[in-house]
């Protein structure tokens, strides 16, 4: 099982329970996944296939979410980001995993600032949830006009996400999970902690 089977399964057998709420931003596990799958359609019309990096600099947000399981939907490999780092720690991070698209938003605009193609020269597209002034970028919206695609063939060993080390001894260094360690560790909390329907 890989992490897109997740949430199409949980949008199979309780499409209209709440799944997300921020904010006055809520969705059922129906809309989540169909906002996920359109998404992966919008990362695939921009080129990100399966292994490519997908980085996230975005606070805790369904667009966070949104984006998390729209990138994998796609197969590629996401790359959350620490939203304390500065313009070269995020350069390098997106350097050492040779990031092809990032999502971001109007929050960290300082940051984006001082990232461009001389920098980072595998970065093809910026992706915003809001207008940014200086930086080229594509609407995080925009993700969303096309069609549904089919499932990207996935194995539950595929790398799902690399987090970042907090580089307290030198530079950060990714750890490279794969979909059934993240599944794993979610079923032994949800064990541990006793979590019910």
């Amino acid at each position: 099982m890989n992490l897109l089977q997740v949430v199409r399964n949980a949008a199979l057998l309780s499409p209209d329970k709440v799944f997300a709420v921020c904010g006055k931003n809520k969705k059922t596990f129906r809309q989540f996944y169909e906002r996920v799958m359109r998404a992966g359609t919008g990362f695939s019309s921009l080129g990100i296939k399966k292994g490519d990096k997908v980085a996230l600099l975005l606070h805790n947000s369904v667009e966070f979410l949104e984006a998390y399981f729209g990138a994998i939907s796609t197969g590629a490999v996401v790359v959350p980001i620490n939203v304390f780092l500065k313009s070269e720690e995020v350069a390098f991070i997106l350097n050492d995993c040779s990031v092809k698209a990032l999502v971001t938003s109007v929050d960290f605009e300082k940051v984006v600032d001082g990232i461009n193609p001389a920098t980072v020269p595998a970065l093809e597209n910026i992706i915003s949830v809001d207008p940014l002034k200086k930086a080229k970028h594509v609407m995080y919206e925009t993700l969303f006009k096309g069609d549904m695609i089919g499932e990207v063939k996935m194995s539950q060993d595929d790398i799902a996400v690399i987090i970042y080390t907090s580089g307290t001894t030198g530079h950060p260094k990714g750890a490279m999970l794969a979909h059934k360690c993240l599944i794993t560790d979610v079923e032994n909390s949800k064990d541990i902690i006793a979590v019910t329907q």
